[in-house]
Parts: C-alpha cells; sequence; structure tokens
C-alpha cells in the first residue's frame, strides 16, 4: 500500500506522480503516543527501480488522534490517517 499525491521538495523539484510510502512506524501504547515516517518518491516507477526518495515526512499522532489498536492493520490505519491530513486529502490509494 502507498499514497500518489504530488508534492514540491525544497529543491525545486515538482513531483506531479509523488509516491508516498509508509517506512516505519512507532506506538507507544502505554503512553497513546505514536509517529509514522513516509518517504516520498517522484514516481512509484522510481521507487520500484531503486531510487532515493526526495523527501520525507514525520507525523506524530498522540493522545485523541491515536487512533492504532492491536487488532487493527496499523499501517493501514495510519495511511488512513494520514490521508485527513490537509496536505494529503486528495490522496489516491495505490
Amino acid at each position: 500500500m502507498a499514497l500518489q499525491k504530488e508534492f514540491n521538495t525544497p529543491y525545486g523539484i515538482q513531483a506531479d506522480a509523488g509516491y508516498w510510502k509508509i517506512v516505519e512506524t512507532n506506538i507507544d501504547w502505554h503512553t497513546r503516543g505514536s509517529g509514522v515516517t513516509m518517504f516520498g518518491y517522484y514516481s512509484k516507477e522510481a521507487r520500484d527501480t531503486g531510487c532515493q526518495p526526495i523527501e520525507s515526512r514525520f507525523f506524530n499522532f498522540n493522545g485523541d488522534d491515536f487512533i492504532f489498536s492491536v487488532d487493527s492493520n496499523i499501517v493501514q490505519d495510519a495511511y488512513s490517517k494520514i490521508k485527513t491530513l490537509p496536505e494529503f486529502s486528495n490522496a489516491i490509494d495505490c
């Protein structure tokens, strides 16, 4: 699973077919805190051919924003939550 969403990098690169992949999740069940790291690639093809990511984003979901459950798919839940954020509101599942 991944998300397709265009983005611009601080280096002036416009990724019209940007491909976002979760690469790390950290969950503290005791404090109900979590962190999710995503890498952004120029495109799915760029990732599939071994290119390096050109962007990364880190998200904290803590307190009322903590959406994880031991009975659920953590990565799928993280993608669903990220799609509710303004910068990913029109992202496409891929």
